[in-house]
Parts: structure tokens; sequence; C-alpha cells
């Protein structure tokens, strides 16, 4: 499993979705983060219907009132917690998650198997 690490910023802990890019093996990589109930949350910014992104625009998100994730695309609807899709084109398949942790020195480590080979 391969790791990156991300300055924590300021930003990413109100409970909100956010979008980062990293770089995994010379590619650019998206992923959404949140700090939510005192854990950080992370998927590959990418819907699995058709592999578009999760943000509508730079950083923005749609966010259900029950706090599910809505692609902007078909309308795919995500549970935050797992990223199950529990309704719309592609119910029954999944984000792929990104596990998140505090690294040193006030950073981020972002694991995920999908980070070596094939990342979209």
């Amino acid at each position: 499993m391969s790791t990156v690490q991300i300055p924590i910023d300021e930003n990413l802990s109100d409970g909100q979705w956010h979008e980062r890019s990293v770089i995994i093996e010379d590619r650019h990589v998206s992923v959404m983060l949140r700090f939510s109930a005192g854990k950080w949350q992370g998927f590959q910014n990418v819907c699995p219907h058709q592999g578009r992104r999760m943000d509508y625009a730079p950083d923005r998100f749609l966010v259900t009132p029950k706090g599910t994730l809505v692609c902007p695309a078909h309308g795919a609807e995500f549970r935050p917690t797992d990223g199950f899709c529990i309704n719309g084109p592609c119910r029954g398949a999944s984000l792929k998650p990104v596990e998140v942790s505090e690294g040193e020195a006030g950073t981020l480590t972002l694991k995920a198997a999908w980070f070596s080979g094939s990342c979209a």
C-alpha cells in the first residue's frame, strides 16, 4: 500500500469535503478529504459510474441534507462513511477509499492500495 503526505490546511477541518491533488508515482491524483466527528475520511475524487470527478467546481461538492455525497454528472448518491452508492446509476458500487491519518509536524498521511499501479 503506497502512502503520500500532504500539509494539513486549516480549511480541511471544518466538516466539509475538500479536494486535494497529490502526486503518486508521477501521476496527479485527486482525493476528497473531510474531518468529521473527530475522524478523517477520504476517497478518490472519481465516481465509479463513468469516472467523472465528484466536485462540480473547484473544491465544491454536492451534499444532501442527510449528508450523502451526490455525483453532479448523473446523480449517484454515496454514503459518506464508506463511499457505498445507495442510489443512482452505479448503485452497489463504491468510491475508492483513502485511509487518512494525522502524520508528523502538521501533515496528513494518505494511504490507498490503488495508489500503486492504475490511478485515474
